[in-house]
């Protein structure tokens, strides 16, 4: 049985943007740790030093508080601060380790 690959979340955002809304699939998606914004970029923060609890939870408070508003904002179709939240997630997880 093969597993299709998850859409990323630039791609949802952009298709998002054509029909001004998001679906209930994306909406799920940015409803767990595992497939949402933050951990989509999972490898990145861990490879920076963030910790993961169960489930993909992340034991950061700012990663948890992005999370938390980009479900948010998927939820209530603000499509555009969908994007720039993305564009900001996406920035963080390259930024080089402080410690």
């Amino acid at each position: 049985m093969s597993r299709k690959k998850a859409k990323s979340w630039r791609r949802r955002v952009d298709e998002a943007k054509k029909r001004d809304s998001f679906t209930a699939d994306d909406r799920e998606a940015a409803q767990r740790w595992e497939s949402c914004a933050i951990g989509e970029r999972r490898k990145f923060f861990i490879a920076q030093g963030y910790k993961f609890l169960g489930g993909g939870t992340p034991a950061n408070k700012q990663l948890i508080e992005l999370g938390v508003l980009f479900n948010d904002v998927v939820k209530w179709d603000c499509v555009k601060e969908a994007d720039r939240l993305l564009e900001t997630i996406r920035l963080l997880s390259l930024e080089q380790p402080s410690h």
